[in-house]
């Protein structure tokens, strides 16, 4: 909304927003308003679940720096 940069992460996280807006620890809300459990999800929505899964972790545990580009603005970005 405020025509700021965005890193790679967050243009993930506004993408996945569009499938499934809202994620709980007891299941997500769909685009469509329908409240799914985890193994009532599609394969798209499961894979979107499972790239969050990743990038969440990758983000907490980056042992050698490999995710920061994914979390972290770059000069041309700015």
């Amino acid at each position: 909304m405020a025509g700021l940069p965005m890193t790679g992460f967050m243009n993930f996280l506004s993408q996945m927003y569009e499938q499934l807006p809202v994620i709980t620890p007891v299941g997500f809300v769909t685009a469509d308003g329908e409240f799914l459990e985890r193994e009532e999800l599609n394969a798209q929505q499961q894979e979107w679940i499972h790239t969050y899964e990743i990038l969440n972790y990758c983000g907490m545990v980056d042992l050698f720096d490999e995710a920061r580009p994914m979390f972290c603005f770059h000069e041309e970005d700015e």
